[in-house]
């Protein structure tokens, strides 16, 4: 007798996908690799993907396990707690005013991580923060998470909690404009609505600002919500740091012991263990980073060319799988496309397999990319971004490439210059 498959409670949805509850405290959530038409590549799942198995911390809603099936992933994750927008209608002023340092001060750790990291959130509003009932925050939905210094194009921002600056020219996505989504979130939860963005937008073109508390509002109990009024300044510049936040006297006791986070340690290209073999000669190298050159110029994205090259380098080594002469420029094409969707820039799929290979079906090309994806997981982000004073610059490795000293020596020389340059030009970029 054949048993009933499970069925799960479907808890929220939209452009993302699907979460189910699948008990009292784990939840699933469901996301598409590629876009319905299988033409494209879903870069907010991801970047979700790849931060989630990336970073920790006590106010990040992590995640247990992901599962990838065909094209789809599912990530389950704890339960978490209810959204802040569900819970502000359950809830009297006079009681989230008392709680409102607090979810300032678990969300200020949480974007002074970030900062510490050169990343954003990229989409914070009331929907992606979760409180329990400790009043304990969780921020959540990392799919529009930026990394900096980039300043890319912005997509998939809410317009009622985005900063004026992304309304009006879409390009700068940081710390900065998640401190004013921090302040919209304050102003939520004394007021419970939402504003329209030509509101914000008539605010901070004819006073500089957007008022966290209306002009008739007195009270003594609203001293430390007149404290956030700065998240609102028009001038990005004029806001103040997450970590600035953090240090404010009134949220002293609501210090979170930031010891509990981690990220892994910054991969270093002089590190990697590099074979010379026929799975990866010298020669085949000099081959990859001309291509990813070539399709990163192509497509605008030239500032995933490193973290593409970083990323072929370990897998390439790795032996994870063979690399054979007739699906080199597949794998390498797969990882400037995992670096571009992190770094939020826009590659339309049918043109790039032109390039990289015309015969290639779609379909074939998504397996590549998934299993580089699914054998680095939470290495991804430590392979493919360094810190910035130790990353090796785009103008080496196009000097590099045509240097006549590397190009006119057997690849046994070839391997040692190409070592020795790049531990040079390291050491350039930290004095």
């Amino acid at each position: 007798m054949s048993s009933k498959p499970l069925t799960y409670e479907k808890i929220g949805s939209g452009t993302y996908g699907n979460v189910y509850r699948i008990d009292s405290n784990t939840v699933r959530k469901d996301c598409s690799i590629v876009s319905e038409d299988l033409c494209n590549i879903e870069t907010t799942t991801i970047r979700e993907i790849v931060f989630l198995s990336t970073y920790s911390h006590p106010h990040i809603r992590g995640v247990n396990l992901i599962e990838f099936m065909d094209l789809k992933v599912s990530m389950y994750m704890p339960e978490g707690g209810v959204p802040l927008n569900e819970w502000v209608k359950n809830t009297t002023l006079t009681q989230r005013l008392g709680i409102i340092p607090r979810i300032v001060a678990q969300i200020c750790s949480v974007l002074s991580y970030l900062e510490s990291m050169d990343m954003s959130h990229g989409d914070l509003k009331p929907s992606n923060i979760l409180i329990n009932s400790n009043n304990d925050i969780k921020v959540i939905d990392w799919g529009a998470c930026c990394y900096l210094p980039h300043r890319q194009t912005v997509n998939g921002c809410t317009e009622q909690f985005s900063a004026p600056e992304l309304l009006d020219t879409p390009v700068r996505n940081g710390p900065p404009a998640d401190i004013f989504s921090l302040g919209m979130i304050v102003r939520f939860l004394i007021y419970g609505t939402f504003e329209t963005m030509r509101w914000i937008k008539w605010c901070c073109h004819s006073k500089g600002k957007v008022d966290i508390l209306n002009s008739w509002e007195n009270g003594s109990d609203l001293d430390f919500v007149r404290k956030c009024q700065p998240f609102l300044s028009a001038d990005y510049k004029s806001r103040p740091t997450a970590a600035e936040i953090c240090d404010w006297k009134e949220l002293e006791s609501y210090k979170t012991n930031n010891s509990q986070s981690y990220k892994h340690s910054n991969g270093r290209l002089d590190k990697v263990v590099w074979t010379d073999s026929n799975l990866f000669s010298p020669d085949r190298r000099i081959r990859v980073i001309k291509l990813i050159c070539m399709l990163a110029t192509k497509f605008n994205c030239t500032e995933s060319i490193m973290p593409s090259v970083q990323l072929f380098e370990e897998y390439a080594v790795s032996g994870y799988r063979t690399i054979s002469e007739s699906n080199i420029n597949i794998y390498a094409g797969a990882c400037l496309m995992i670096a571009s969707c992190l770094l939020n820039c826009s590659l339309h799929l049918v043109d790039f397999l032109k390039l990289i290979n015309p015969n290639i079906s779609c379909m074939k090309f998504y397996t590549i990319l998934l299993d580089i994806l699914e054998h680095f997981s939470c290495e991804v982000y430590r392979l493919a971004f360094t810190d910035r004073l130790e990353r090796i610059s785009v103008k080496h490795l196009q000097s590099l490439l045509l240097t006549p000293d590397i190009m006119n020596t057997n690849h046994e020389q070839r391997a040692e210059l190409y070592t020795k340059l790049i531990a040079d030009e390291t050491k350039s970029l930290l004095a």
